[in-house]
């Protein structure tokens, strides 16, 4: 299978346009996001989270929300995600920074990647693809 067949363009939110921080990866395969393991800054103090979906093989990440920073404090404060089963987790400061949400309708994320610094993410991004049918 050709890669361009399934693969979206990127949806990003954040400062891609600069060159601070340095890239993160994780380059996409023709799968559906079963697992996300993040360090967010959450008021100067480090979170660490795993999203893991391995133990259902029939869920699958359909949105990545947050909050995102304004003008010099750009970094990503706050990290959600949802399934499509209903699970979801938090992770970061809710109540800092502007909303941003990456949602998937009859999609889901298949890669991640973005920019980061020792004052947290700046960026994050994600290709979507249609997920094949379930057995």
């Amino acid at each position: 299978m050709n890669r361009m067949d399934w693969l979206s363009k990127p949806v990003m939110v954040g400062s891609y346009g600069s060159k601070q921080g340095r890239e993160e990866k994780m380059d996409p395969v023709p799968y559906k996001l079963h697992k996300i393991e993040v360090w967010i800054d959450n008021n100067e103090n480090w979170v660490n989270g795993v999203f893991d979906l391995d133990d259902d093989s029939r869920d699958y990440v359909v949105n990545l929300y947050g909050r995102i920073g304004e003008n010099s404090d750009d970094a990503i404060h706050c990290l959600g995600v949802v399934t499509y089963n209903g699970r979801e987790i938090k992770l970061g400061n809710d109540k800092k920074g502007v909303k941003f949400e990456i949602p998937t309708v009859d999609t889901a994320l298949v890669g991640l990647f973005g920019r980061s610094n020792a004052a947290g993410i700046k960026a994050i991004g994600a290709y979507l693809v249609a997920p094949p049918p379930t057995p």
